[in-house]
């Protein structure tokens, strides 16, 4: 008598982006989508909400920033409160000023972020810390006439103060700066400083200000206790969007 089997059904393997992505990865596209999905949470919201806003500047105030999204002492003090934070967010026109600076705020607020990969309420903390700084510092400087310099180009100076923290952390290592020299990891910022001078002929108070924030935070606050508020983000959803990066060195 002959033996019968059942026919069991195979299952067929799951496709998924990234095991597409990992199979491809001689195409250009996904080393360039891989790159933007390791981009860590606060990074990534602050280069989206600069890039939406910088689309609107040019769809509609040709490519001007939005008024409503300046900074304006006057309106401030009548309640618009906003105007104090959104000024981070101008990277400058939508053009190649833009993506330069766009690119590296990825490359080394990623960084900064992923470094605190253990405790990210603190790089939140590190965040505000500056941004309340250097706003306070701008409005400082246009109740003293100044016509709100600062204010202007607050995302620049926002970023020299991560630019600062970001060469503390790394300290000792080298960089390579595009395939021409090396520098230390703790001349970039100078660096950085040099480079706005040479395109602009200008020089900030408000980049020194920035750097002497992020000295203090560095060597003052780094191993405090986030504020109060901050707490609530020790565990839970917040903390499990790093999980991915715990295989990496975290401070």
């Amino acid at each position: 008598m002959k033996e019968r089997y059942a026919m069991v059904p195979t299952e067929e393997p799951k496709t998924s982006l990234s095991s597409l992505l990992d199979s491809r990865e001689h195409w250009w596209i996904s080393r360039h989508i891989k790159a933007i999905q390791r981009i860590p949470p606060v990074t990534g919201a602050y280069v989206a909400l600069s890039t939406v806003s910088a689309l609107l500047a040019w769809a509609l105030n040709d490519n001007y920033t939005l008024n409503a999204l300046q900074f304006d002492l006057q309106r401030v003090k009548r309640g618009e409160i906003w105007r104090l934070i959104t000024p981070f967010l101008n990277f400058g026109p939508l053009w190649l000023a833009h993506m330069f600076m766009l690119q590296s705020v990825v490359l080394y607020m990623s960084s900064v972020e992923i470094s605190h990969c253990a405790k990210p309420e603190k790089f939140v903390e590190f965040m505000a810390f500056g941004l309340a700084l250097l706003s306070a510092y701008g409005v400082a400087e246009a109740i003293a006439g100044r016509h709100e310099a600062t204010m202007s180009s607050a995302a620049y100076h926002l970023h020299t103060y991560v630019l600062y923290y970001w060469s503390r952390l790394n300290e000792g290592s080298v960089v390579n700066c595009f395939d021409l020299f090396t520098l230390p990891a703790e001349s970039v910022p100078l660096m950085f400083l040099l480079q706005n001078y040479l395109l602009y002929r200008e020089f900030y108070f408000a980049d020194v200000v920035a750097i002497g924030g992020a000295y203090i935070y560095f060597y003052y606050l780094f191993d405090t206790k986030p504020v109060w508020p901050l707490l609530h983000l020790q565990g839970g959803r917040f903390k499990r969007l790093y999980q991915r990066y715990n295989n990496e060195i975290s401070r």
